[in-house]
């Protein structure tokens, strides 16, 4: 008898096949919501804690669903047409040839130290983590960085890695994070940033543990090329034959100015983040202008850099539309008011379990949260204005009900499909998210243990 191989569905397969188990709890789960007011300085709208009430419930029927998918894609669409604005942008400064011969360079500088390049890069994108939440800022870097981890003879979910976990790492520990520590401290009432030496202590460990696990992986593709999670796949063919062979040719001006170009747009990009709080419009603004710029400075024409802005988004849109296909799940629990009852029994939950274990179970809940809400100030707002107060009830400090919250939020940002970040770097590397998950679960369990370790330590020295 024939052995039936189990093929792993579509990335668009498994979204709907969630739609539509979100559409069915719209009818076992009741509806519930929590009254809302917007603070006057921050523009933030924020729940009322004790104002939850339970409502009619309105279910989502299933002859709405494929409307509520264009919803999704509606409601995402300033992320999902940020993505088709890096993707071409990216392509006209991949066409003029600027970064295959940069990479070239620097791979064959670091031709013998490359877990020392690794580390380094991992090291960098945590910082960015850290200090300005770097998250779907990343969907800039990645590309430049899988050719760059092919060119040193590993894949492109090496290339990934070094992006998105490095990010991560930062984006938990969320030392100086303003989007999600910030947020979170602001609504409790804490001193910005304060207890910032666990967030430290936890930057440390999430960083060696991932360096480690990258490099494991990467050092079993380097030595073993057919034990890599997207062997077989040509998807990265053209990338790796630009990048490869002899030395490439001595830069002339054009290639300096348009480096340039590069490096002042990157530099601008946390500068604006963090001076001026950008978010997608002008960072898709920025990254079009540095396509343009360079492409006419390469000696491209209008015409020229229009087909291959155009080229470029055509090689992402299947990966941009999954960003709002996610959305819909969000939109579905939305309409069916099923969020905030979700959020309600939670926290009822945690006032039942015993003291030891309380931090653990506001984890696990924000963990759970994170899944409709893959949002760190969304989320916050969400949350904080509950478990603030829940934490005190229940014998927590404010300062840990903050630290369950940011590992909850951000751990599983790595590999839930509703993670707008994650979506969009998989999209513009074309790393199929199956794959993904094949090689990031396991870190993310670790990532959680960590988690529930750090809980124990908070709550052991009064955090």
């Amino acid at each position: 008898m024939k052995k039936l191989k189990f093929k792993v569905p579509h990335t668009f397969v498994i979204l709907i096949i969630l739609g539509l188990i979100m559409v069915a709890f719209t009818y076992i789960i009741p509806a519930g919501v929590y009254d809302r007011v917007t603070d006057p300085e921050s523009g933030r709208t924020q729940i009322l804690a004790d104002s939850f009430h339970f409502a009619e419930r309105t279910p989502v029927s299933i002859v709405d669903f494929p409307e509520m998918i264009y919803d999704g894609m509606v409601d995402a669409a300033s992320i999902i047409f940020s993505i088709f604005i890096f993707g071409g942008a990216f392509e006209i400064i991949t066409q003029t040839g600027v970064l295959s011969r940069g990479i070239q360079k620097l791979a064959k500088k670091f031709g013998n130290k490359r877990k020392l390049l690794i580390a380094i890069i991992m090291f960098v994108f945590s910082i960015g983590g850290w200090t300005f939440g770097m998250s779907i800022d990343a969907i800039v870097f990645a590309p430049m960085f899988v050719a760059l981890m092919i060119s040193l003879g590993y894949d492109a979910i090496v290339g990934v890695a070094v992006v998105s976990t490095g990010c991560a790492c930062g984006f938990i520990a969320g030392i100086l994070n303003p989007f999600n520590v910030g947020v979170a401290q602001e609504i409790v009432g804490l001193p910005l940033y304060s207890g910032a030496w666990l967030r430290i202590i936890l930057w440390i460990v999430l960083l060696v543990v991932s360096i480690a696990y990258v490099l494991r992986y990467a050092s079993k593709v380097y030595h073993n090329p057919e034990k890599s999670i997207v062997a077989g796949m040509d998807t990265w063919k053209d990338m790796e034959y630009e990048i490869s062979g002899e030395d490439s040719e001595q830069a002339g001006i054009r290639d300096m100015v348009v480096g340039l170009i590069l490096i002042v747009g990157f530099a601008a990009l946390p500068y604006g983040v963090i001076r001026y709080g950008w978010g997608m419009g002008p960072m898709a603004a920025l990254f079009l202008t540095m396509g343009v710029a360079g492409g006419l400075v390469h000696g491209f024409g209008p015409s020229k850099i229009a087909d291959i802005f155009c080229e470029g988004c055509k090689n992402i849109a299947a990966g941009a539309l999954i960003v709002g296909i996610a959305r819909t799940l969000t939109v579905v629990m939305t309409e069916g008011n099923i969020i905030d009852t979700i959020v309600y029994g939670l926290s009822l939950s945690l006032e039942k379990l015993p003291h030891s274990l309380q931090a653990i179970g506001m984890y696990i809940a924000h963990t759970l949260i994170n899944f409709p809400i893959c949002s760190g100030t969304g989320q916050a707002a969400a949350t904080m204005p509950i478990m603030g107060p829940l934490s005190e009830v229940v014998g927590m400090t404010k300062q840990m009900a903050v630290l369950c919250f940011q590992l909850g939020d951000g751990i599983t940002n790595n590999i839930l499909p509703t993670s707008s970040a994650l979506m969009g770097v998989l999209s513009i590397t074309k790393v199929p998210y199956e794959k993904w998950v094949k090689y990031v679960a396991p870190l993310i369990g670790i990532w959680m243990l960590i988690g529930v370790v750090f809980c124990v330590i908070g709550m052991a020295v009064g955090y």
